[in-house]
C-alpha cells in the first residue's frame, strides 16, 4: 500500500484551506482572495476576490459552478454569497443550534440545494440566482450529535445525542418521491460508549488547519458512510468488542445487514478506494482489504497487507520533495499513523509536511499470490485500469490448466456481465436523454446460419457496468487470450475445451458466437485432428456460414501442413452455395478438376464478374479434346 502525493502546500501564514469532498475540490483562502484546485486534475480555478470574507472563518463551501459561496463566520449562522452581485443571504439559527456542517448539492438534488446540518436537526433549502432567495423546503428537528455524508449517493445518516446513543437516522438527498428524504433508521451497538461526543467530525468544507484538536484514535467507535459499487453502505467498528457491521441503505427499505464479522480488538480506521472497503488496524499495522462484490470473499478479507512487512520490503523514502507535474508524482511508503488526517475516503494530509496523498492500491500485486485464481482475475476486472492484468492472470491460469468447472463459472459470470452492457446500450439508444455507452457487439438470440453484426469499439476502452465488472468482448477473448494461446500451441485438446466451454456459456445468454471464434475453434480442431468433433459441431450448426470459413475446409480437403480431411471439401462447398457465393464456389469446382460441375453451376446461376475465359486453360490442361472442344463452344455460346 502506498500514498501518492498529489499536493504541496507552500502557504502564506494568513491561508485556510477547505475541501469539499462533493466536488474533490480544495480552496484556498487568502484574506478575500479565494482560489479552488481539483484533486483529480489539478486544474486551479480562477481567482475570486470577496471583500466581506477579509476575517478568518470557520468553515467555507461553493455551489459546483463556483456562483455561490457558503460561508459560516460564527457557530449558529451560515451566510449564502453571491459571487456575481455580492449579495449576502443569513440563515440564523439559535444559541441551541450549532451548526456541524452543510453540504451544496446545486443541479444534482432535483427538490434542494443546500442542506445545513446542526446539533438540533437536519434543514433543506431551494436557493435562486435571480432573484437570490433562500427557502426552507423541509425540515427535520432532533438532537444530533454527530453526522457522515456521502457526496456520490446523496445520502446523510445522523447519529442522535443522548438519551438516543446509538440510534442512527438516514436522508436520501437524491430521491425523486417528494419532500420526504427521511430514510429508515439503524441501531448499532455503541457500549460501553455512553457519551454523545464522537471525536472524529466532519471535514467537508471546515477550515483544515484549525480543525486537529480532535484525534481518532480516542473514539472507540468508528463508523463511515461509503458508496461502493452501485450501492451506499453504513460500516460500524466497535474497536472495544471487535465487531465489524456493514449495512446496504436504500430509499424506502429497510437497512440490510450485508454482512458481520468479528475482527479482533483495536484502533481502526475505515476507508475506501477503488470500490474496496480498507479496515486499518493502527495496532497490528494491517490492512483488511474486503470485496463485496467477490463471489468468495464477500463477508471476510480478500487479502490482508501487513504494513510493516510491506515497508520492510521497499526502499523508504526520506525525502519530501515533490515533483508539480500533473503527470509525474512521488510514492511514499508509511506506517499507519494517526498523524495523518484523513479527509476523503482515501485522501489524507500530512500537517506538520503540508502535504496532500492519495491512497494507492496496487490491484495486479494485492493478486500475486492470490490462493483463488478465478477470484483473482475477477477481482482485477472490478478494479480500475487492469483489464490487460487480467488478462495476463487468466493467459497463465490456461497455461496451467486450470479445472474447467471453475472456468465454466468464470466464463458465465463474464458472460453476463456481457449481456447486460448490450441491454443497457438498446437502452440507452431508445432514450435519448440518457449518455449512450460505447458500441458492442450486436446481441441476438441464438439462430443457426444466423450472422452477427459488430460495430466499432476501442481496444483499449474499459467499458464497466452499474456492477464495476469490466465488459469483456468476445474479440477481447480472440484477441488477448485464445489466439496467443494458439500460437503458442498449448495443449489443443484442452484449449478445444476451453473454447467449446466458453461458446456454451455465450449460447447459454442467448449471445450469438462471434466469427472469430468460430474460425479459431476450428483452427485447432484441424492441428489435433479432431475431425470427428469437427463434424459433429457442423451437423448441430455450430458454424455460422462464412466465406473464410468455406475456404478453409476446402483447403483442408486438399491437405495443408500435412493435414488432410477430404470429407471437408463438403463442407465448404455446401457453406458457399448457401452464401450464394456462386463464383468463389465455380472457382473451387475449377480447382479440383470439376470442369462440367463449373459450367452447370455458372449456366444456372450466372456470374457477371466471373471470367469464364479462365475455363478454357483449366480445360486444356487436362490433355483432353473433347472436355477442351465442350469448354471452347460453352465459351462461344456466352458470346465472349
Amino acid at each position: 500500500m502506498e500514498f501518492e502525493a498529489i499536493e504541496s502546500w507552500e502557504l502564506q501564514p494568513d491561508t485556510e484551506v477547505f475541501y469539499n469532498s462533493s466536488v474533490g475540490k480544495f480552496y484556498y483562502k487568502n484574506h478575500h482572495i479565494i482560489t479552488g484546485k481539483l484533486i483529480n486534475t489539478l486544474e486551479t480555478h480562477p481567482l475570486i476576490e470577496l471583500p466581506s470574507l477579509d476575517q478568518k472563518i470557520i468553515a467555507m463551501s461553493m455551489t459546483n459552478d463556483d456562483r455561490i459561496i457558503a460561508v459560516q463566520r460564527v457557530p449558529h449562522e451560515l451566510d449564502l454569497i453571491s459571487v456575481d452581485t455580492l449579495q449576502t443571504l443569513t440563515i440564523a439559527g439559535g444559541i441551541n443550534r450549532k451548526i456541524l456542517g452543510f453540504h451544496w448539492v446545486k443541479g444534482i438534488a432535483s427538490l434542494c440545494d443546500l442542506v445545513m446540518i446542526t446539533s438540533a436537526g437536519i434543514e433543506f433549502y431551494k436557493v435562486t440566482e435571480k432573484p437570490f432567495r433562500v427557502s426552507n423546503v423541509r425540515g427535520y428537528q432532533f438532537g444530533i450529535a454527530f453526522y457522515w455524508f456521502e457526496p456520490k449517493s446523496g445520502v446523510i445518516a445522523a447519529a442522535c445525542s443522548a438519551p438516543n446513543l446509538g440510534k442512527i437516522r438516514t436522508f436520501f438527498l437524491y430521491q425523486n418521491k417528494g419532500t420526504k428524504f427521511q430514510g429508515n433508521k439503524i441501531i448499532i451497538d455503541i457500549s460501553p460508549f455512553t457519551t454523545d461526543i464522537w471525536t472524529t467530525m466532519p471535514l467537508n468544507s471546515s477550515n483544515l488547519f484549525d480543525f486537529y484538536s480532535n484525534v481518532y484514535e480516542d473514539n472507540i467507535n468508528q463508523i463511515a458512510l461509503i458508496s461502493i459499487y452501485d450501492g451506499v453502505y453504513f460500516i460500524h467498528i466497535n474497536c472495544i468488542k471487535g465487531s465489524l457491521v456493514v449495512y446496504k441503505l436504500e430509499y424506502e427499505e429497510l437497512p440490510e445487514i450485508a454482512f458481520n464479522l468479528s475482527i479482533s480488538s483495536g484502533k481502526y480506521g475505515i476507508r475506501s478506494s477503488d470500490n474496496l472497503l480498507i479496515l486499518q488496524n493502527y495496532d497490528t499495522q494491517a490492512c483488511h482489504i474486503f470485496d463485496i462484490k467477490s463471489f468468495e470473499y464477500s463477508s471476510r478479507p480478500i487479502v490482508t497487507i501487513s504494513c510493516k512487512e510491506d515497508l520492510e520490503n521497499r526502499e523508504q523514502f526520506n525525502s519530501f520533495a515533490l515533483n508539480h507535474s500533473k503527470t509525474q508524482y512521488i510514492y511514499y511508503d508509511f506506517l499507519l499513523d494517526w498523524g495523518l488526517k484523513y479527509i476523503d475516503n482515501d485522501l489524507c494530509i500530512d500537517m506538520n509536511r503540508k502535504l496532500c496523498f492519495k491512497l494507492n492500491l496496487k490491484p495486479e500485486v494485492l493478486m500475486q499470490k492470490h490462493p483463488s485464481s478465478i477470484e483473482a482475475i475477477l477481482f482485477l476486472l472490478r478494479r480500475k485500469g487492469c483489464k490487460n492484468q487480467a488478462f495476463e492472470f487468466l493467459k497463465d491460469s490456461l497455461r496451467n490448466k486450470i479445472e474447467l468447472i471453475k472456468l465454466g463459472f468464470f466464463f458465465n459470470t463474464l458472460n453476463k456481465v456481457y449481456k447486460i452492457a448490450a441491454i443497457e446500450r438498446k437502452k440507452s439508444n431508445k432514450d435519448d436523454k440518457r449518455p449512450s455507452l460505447p458500441s458492442l457487439s450486436s446481441f441476438e438470440s441464438y439462430k443457426p446460419g444466423k450472422y452477427i453484426k459488430r460495430t466499432s469499439l476501442q481496444a483499449d476502452v474499459e467499458l464497466k457496468i452499474n456492477s464495476g465488472m469490466t465488459v469483456i468482448l468476445q474479440t477481447d477473448m480472440h484477441k488477448e487470450i485464445f489466439a496467443p494461446l494458439y500460437r503458442e500451441r498449448l495443449d489443443f485438446d484442452y484449449l478445444t475445451k476451453v473454447i467449446l466451454l466458453y461458446n456454451k456459456s455465450l449460447i447459454d445468454e442467448d449471445i450469438q458466437v462471434h466469427q472469430v471464434l468460430q474460425i479459431l475453434l476450428a483452427k485447432v480442431l484441424i492441428e489435433s485432428q479432431n475431425f470427428v468433433l469437427l463434424q459433429q459441431l457442423f451437423e448441430h450448426n455450430m458454424f455460422n456460414d462464412n466465406g473464410d470459413f468455406a475456404n478453409l475446409m476446402i483447403e483442408l480437403s486438399k491437405g495443408t501442413n500435412s493435414i488432410c480431411y477430404p470429407p471437408a471439401f463438403q463442407i465448404g462447398i455446401d457453406m458457399l452455395y448457401r452464401l450464394e457465393s456462386y463464383g468463389a464456389l465455380a472457382e473451387a469446382f475449377l480447382n479440383n478438376g470439376m470442369i462440367f460441375e463449373a459450367l452447370q453451376l455458372l449456366e444456372k446461376h450466372p456470374c457477371p464478374g466471373f471470367d469464364v475465359k479462365l475455363i478454357q486453360p483449366r480445360a486444356d490442361s487436362y490433355n483432353d479434346p473433347q472436355l477442351s472442344l465442350f469448354v471452347s463452344q460453352y465459351i462461344n455460346s456466352k458470346r465472349l
